[in-house]
């Protein structure tokens, strides 16, 4: 049986487009990344200093650092992390604010590698602030055992324990998180910060933050989950598509004319 020299050439031609349009695309950053370090919350100021033991991020205005915890999965659970001085993260002024972050704070979180390489650091950009969620803070339920409130406008939530000795605090934000460059892919991340305030309650928390100066300072862990956003083609994508499209046309092109012939 006889095969055309036409059903060979579009067969070829399928083929090349085909392998042309390959997905080259980064993947999103998947998985679920656990953190920790200290902290000092002002009335105006979220200063992130370092993890404990290591002289990364020392306090003040500027960038901190963290180590990070397991359990770690999906794009976290492969990256080859460092050590906590290849971690950092920005400190928050001038709030307390809540809402959109207009502009995004870009680079508010990265994670390098052992190795540093910009095209794997993964980033996380701060695109929001959850505001706290609670009932405005009565000082005279300061001492309350299970009371909860946010301070006006705050993006925290405090919660005393049963007793009313000691406060917990949650902060919770939303980043866009991607590995290398925003045009490989990006992911929505929700992150949710805690900490536990030993021997201070809501009332001694309201009162610290209230004296000019005032910091309140506490170690704290944070659990950032997300999922694939938005994934966008790379250059090489598009690149070798539009080849294969080509090689397409110039087929057509060439039995079109032969044709006329």
């Amino acid at each position: 049986m006889q095969i055309s020299k036409r059903a060979i050439a579009n067969v070829f031609y399928i083929n090349i487009l085909g392998l042309c349009s390959i997905n080259l695309d980064a993947a999103a950053i998947t998985g679920t990344i656990n953190l920790g370090a200290s902290v000092g919350v002002s009335a105006t100021t979220v200063d992130f200093y370092s993890n404990p033991g290591t002289a990364c991020g020392t306090p003040g205005v500027g960038i901190g650092c963290f180590s990070v915890n397991s359990p770690r999965t999906g794009s976290f659970s492969i990256f080859p992390f460092g050590s906590s001085t290849d971690y950092s993260i920005q400190d928050l002024v001038g709030g307390p604010v809540t809402g959109v972050i207009s502009p995004i704070l870009q680079s508010f979180m990265g994670f390098r590698e052992l190795v540093p390489n910009p095209l794997t650091t993964i980033t996380f950009d701060l695109i929001r602030i959850l505001p706290g969620g609670g009932p405005a803070c009565d000082p005279l339920q300061g001492a309350d055992g299970n009371y909860s409130c946010t301070p006006t406008g705050s993006p925290f939530l405090l919660q005393n324990s049963s007793d009313g000795k000691n406060a917990a605090i949650f902060f919770n934000v939303e980043v866009l998180a991607y590995q290398g460059l925003q045009s490989t892919g990006t992911s929505s991340y929700s992150g949710a910060f805690s900490t536990q305030k030993p021997l201070s309650n809501i009332g001694s928390i309201l009162t610290t933050i209230g004296t000019p100066g005032g910091v309140v300072e506490a170690s704290y862990s944070a659990t950032f989950v997300g999922s694939p956003d938005t994934v966008v083609p790379e250059p090489g994508t598009l690149g070798t598509l539009g080849l294969g499209l080509a090689a397409l046309a110039f087929g057509a092109f060439r039995r079109g004319s032969r044709s006329k012939s």
